[in-house]
């Protein structure tokens, strides 16, 4: 008997473990930033991800292989709008603008590297990591100059 992320499996095609440690997440207040277009599209990658914890669950590697082209292209779309969005409100944070690179040229690697379900279920995994972190630690910093300005579109 081996074990699969600390939990016990007496063989690797054993994904019961998913269902047990695999939640859907939940867009939480705290993560918003306050505008609509992006918030939005958060929620979108979010439910996209959600959607993918069905797949592994599910164990269909048809559905998984979509779901992750589906996020990789709506995290393209997002971050060129978003970029658009920071720069007409006078936001430019380079640091910012190299971490949507460096999501979307690791995301796409990670992609290629998928063959398992338990590959899909690493790579949702890794993309909601990297998702939620670019969250933390750049998106909440616009939220904070929306607030400065005083912005509010909803």
């Amino acid at each position: 008997m081996g074990t699969i992320n600390g939990y016990a499996s007496s063989k690797v095609e054993d994904f019961r473990w998913w269902r047990r440690i695999m939640n859907k997440f939940v867009m939480m207040d705290a993560l918003l930033v306050g505008h609509s277009v992006i918030d939005t599209e958060h929620a979108g990658i979010i439910g996209i991800i959600n959607d993918m914890v069905d797949a592994v669950q599910d164990r269909d590697l048809e559905l998984c292989e979509a779901k992750w082209l589906q996020l990789q292209e709506a995290i393209n779309q997002h971050f060129m709008n978003e970029e658009v969005i920071m720069a007409d409100l006078y936001y430019v944070e380079k640091q910012h603008i190299q971490a949507h690179r460096k999501i979307v040229t690791d995301l796409d690697a990670i992609g290629k590297k998928c063959i398992t379900i338990e590959d899909w279920g690493h790579c949702m995994e890794n993309a909601l990591h990297r998702i939620v972190d670019n969250i933390l630690n750049h998106d909440l910093g616009f939220s904070k100059h929306l607030t400065g300005i005083k912005y509010k579109d909803y």
